[in-house]
């Protein structure tokens, strides 16, 4: 299957986005203590412990050096509507796009590991607890490309918005109290005018 620059682009940015989250959660001290223990058993050597003991680093290094280049050379629809890199000008997959997702891909596999529900519902219940806010409960219903979260506040108030968890990027956006099918065909078109170059007008989180 050939595909466009932009979808390269989400394709890499994607990939780059599941590394940095990987590693992100990743338990330095929990590490440690796992290459202690392996070690005082014999069952790792030298060099397998020192790459282990800073795998979590260089994740992290290599995502924000790839995420870096991929903002770069990101699509943008100019004024006749034709998609075209920022960096190159070019319509067609630009190369640097392409051999990032190519080699993104021959390393990882061809399909992004996306957030599950759980994670939709860790995202979300951050987001909406930021800088103190009042403390809520947070439902999450799933659909094809991603997660509702909506709040249930405990105490006075009401949050008159609920926040969508992209299945695939972890991307939050805020949307309007609507119901759960009229939502979901609302948040495809939203992604369609991604793809397209378009402003679909949502609101990021």
């Amino acid at each position: 299957m050939t595909r466009t620059g932009a979808e390269l682009h989400e394709l890499a940015e994607v990939r780059v986005r599941e590394l940095m989250t990987v590693a992100m959660r990743a338990d330095p001290t929990g590490i440690g203590a796992a290459l202690e223990d392996l070690a005082a058993r014999g069952l790792v050597d030298g060099h397998t412990a020192a790459f282990l003991r800073r795998a979590r680093r260089l994740t992290l290094a290599g995502a924000a050096a790839l995420s870096a280049a991929v903002g770069t050379h990101r699509y943008r629809a100019d004024a006749d509507g034709t998609q075209r890199c920022l960096s190159c000008g070019t319509a067609e997959p630009c190369r640097t796009l392409r051999r990032t997702a190519e080699a993104l891909t021959a390393y990882l596999g061809a399909q992004p590991y996306g957030i599950d529900r759980a994670e939709a519902w860790r995202r979300a219940e951050t987001w909406l607890t930021r800088g103190g806010a009042l403390r809520v409960a947070v439902v999450v219903e799933e659909f094809a490309e991603g997660y509702i979260a909506r709040p249930i506040p405990y105490g006075q108030g009401e949050h008159e918005r609920v926040v969508v968890v992209d299945r695939r990027t972890g991307g939050l956006t805020l949307w309007p109290v609507l119901p759960e099918n009229v939502l979901a065909e609302q948040y495809r078109r939203y992604k369609l005018g991604l793809h397209l170059g378009l402003d679909p007008g949502s609101t990021p989180a």
